[in-house]
């Protein structure tokens, strides 16, 4: 017999979500949920809150619906032993660029897909985001796999949850936060898929324009590259470019690197000014190919060159195969492990 609940009738859904995910994560009912009317005498409560609870853990992909007999039941959809959650951190949406928004789509479907639980959390990645704001956004009683961030300071979080928490980081960061032992840049690694692709392919000397790229990260990605070059095969340094473009002057800019680097591949991010790369003379004359991410209809209806290739959503999924196929095989050391998070907080807070 379970112990009846007592709480305030305001938060009866909430408490009775959370006792039925705390009983779940316990092992209780593998074969099956008893019946809405069971649990709700069990729990003291009307059907009414038991039936919200059971939706939402549905939609938050604790429970699903199965046959058991001649009866439909109400099942425990993972072992909670099995099971990963992860926490997003995420800046308001209005500053995400194409591929970004896209990336964040496409991990968290694949990461559904592996059932694992995730909590969003969105934040403004400026002052006003304090400590406190931080404790009041996590969920109670959660015990976290992982982390991932996006142009979310990392070292505010790092100071404020477990060290042993793995990170992946969706912005092209400058600097490496040292106290953490497991961060992952995403964005880097679908440039550099996207780069042994076109070696394979025989494009030997590529040129990235991007111009949002800051100093340090431009020498990082560079030296990558060349690692790259060297583990394809190839036995020259790659003529790789980080121009400093400017949107004022971006034509001027373009026509000389592309004269005097001749690059045989450009890769831009930003989609809006895909269009004018793609519009340049001296691009069409060429012939060279265009690679961006296209996730915005405005931008699939321009006429574009024939050499310009967009890089939709499928596509895209190819070139992260590799880091993808990381989470499978379990090279993010503990995110198929739960660990509790520890706030540090001190006394004075």
């Amino acid at each position: 017999m379970m112990k009846k609940l007592d709480f305030h009738k305001a938060t009866l859904g909430d408490q009775v979500t959370k006792s039925l995910k705390k009983l779940i994560k316990q092992g209780k009912w593998p074969d099956g949920l008893p019946g809405i009317h069971t649990l709700a005498e069990e729990l003291g409560v009307s059907r009414r809150p038991v039936e919200d609870a059971l939706k939402n853990l549905e939609a938050e992909g604790w429970l699903t619906k199965a046959e058991r007999g001649k009866r439909r039941k109400i099942i425990s959809k993972v072992a909670h032993k099995r099971q990963s959650h992860i926490i997003i951190f995420t800046p308001p949406i209005e500053i995400h660029n194409n591929l970004d928004k896209a990336v964040m789509r496409m991990v968290e479907n694949y990461l559904r897909s592996q059932n694992v639980l995730i909590t969003h959390i969105q934040v403004s990645p400026g002052s006003d985001w304090t400590k406190r704001r931080l404790i009041d956004a996590i969920p109670e009683d959660v015990d976290f796999t992982g982390i991932i961030t996006h142009y979310v300071q990392i070292a505010f979080i790092r100071q404020h949850l477990s060290a042993s928490l793995p990170i992946l980081d969706f912005g092209l960061l400058a600097t490496e936060d040292p106290l953490v032992s497991h961060i992952y840049y995403a964005q880097s690694d679908v440039i550099e898929s996207v780069f042994r692709g076109a070696l394979r392919k025989g494009i030997e000397t590529p040129c990235l324009l991007n111009w949002t790229f800051r100093k340090p990260l431009r020498e990082k990605l560079s030296k990558r590259l060349k690692v790259i070059f060297a583990e394809e095969g190839k036995k020259f340094n790659p003529k790789v470019h980080f121009p400093e473009l400017s949107s004022k002057d971006l034509d001027e800019q373009l026509q000389y690197h592309l004269i005097n680097h001749k690059p045989s591949i450009i890769f831009t991010i930003q989609a809006q000014f895909w269009a004018r790369v793609i519009s340049h003379p001296f691009v069409r004359r060429s012939g060279i190919p265009v690679f961006t991410l296209i996730d915005d209809p405005v931008f699939t209806e321009f006429p574009h060159s024939p050499a310009a290739i967009i890089l939709n959503m499928e596509d895209f999924r190819d070139a992260a195969r590799e880091w993808l196929n990381d989470i499978q095989a379990g090279e993010w050391p503990s995110f198929s492990r739960p660990v509790s998070y520890k706030l540090a907080l001190s006394q004075h807070d």
